[in-house]
């Protein structure tokens, strides 16, 4: 488990990398803790998000049920994939937050929302079983946080935060952090994202999708 302001600094970088990857297009599909690099300095720690390129063509070149598997490619890891992706439904966006949600969870609490003995079992938790609340695993978690996480990992895309700038600034709010510039990075050829800025929500409004529009480097 990784301290609060660690894994939320991590997250933030993520949402904001994955606009970037959906301003252009591309969803990822296979987000997991093993494809988010951290380069560190003495300073600061900055985040690379791996493997938009090849979720790009994946999705141009299969099938729908192809999607999640084959018997010669995997796509998506089970433990980080949204219900819609286990059902091998099309993808957008949306997807990618509910992935992040799992792994900022994992952080968190020492393991994914969801797990199981076999694919098809936590395919099945993913679609039909609620999270356990990541409090009653780490009781000093905020509230706040708590409740931008559980936002993430709704059943229903149109239920989730509607961008990773916005589920990044939500997680700025639930812990108090001042908003502004963060540095990101993307090991894609994304451009620089321009500064968040905060756009007040309802605690539980029936977000719908929307990425930035895509900027010229």
């Amino acid at each position: 488990r990784l301290a609060v302001e660690a894994a939320v600094d991590i997250a933030l970088q993520v949402g904001l990398a994955l606009d970037e990857a959906h301003s252009k297009g591309v969803v990822h599909r296979d987000l997991k803790p093993e494809n988010i690099f951290l380069e560190r300095t003495p300073d600061t720690v900055t985040v690379k998000v791996l493997d938009f390129g090849i979720a790009k063509i994946i999705e141009s070149s299969r099938t729908p049920s192809e999607r999640i598997t084959s018997d010669d490619f995997v796509v998506g890891t089970p433990a980080y994939m949204s219900p819609e992706q286990c059902e091998g439904s099309e993808l957008d966006g949306r997807s990618d937050i509910y992935s992040l949600g799992c792994v900022l969870y994992e952080m968190l609490t020492g393991r994914p929302p969801f797990v199981g003995a076999t694919s098809t079992l936590v395919f099945a938790r993913h679609q039909s079983e609620p999270p356990l609340a990541p409090r009653s695993v780490r009781p000093d978690l905020a509230e706040s946080v708590e409740r931008v996480i559980l936002g993430a990992l709704e059943k229903s895309p149109s239920h989730r935060y509607r961008s990773g700038t916005e589920f990044a600034v939500e997680l700025q709010v639930a812990l108090a952090m001042p908003l502004g510039d963060i540095s990101i990075a993307a090991a894609s050829p994304l451009v620089t994202p321009a500064p968040m800025r905060r756009t007040p929500l309802p605690e539980r409004s029936p977000y719908q999708v929307s990425y930035p529009t895509p900027r010229t480097p």
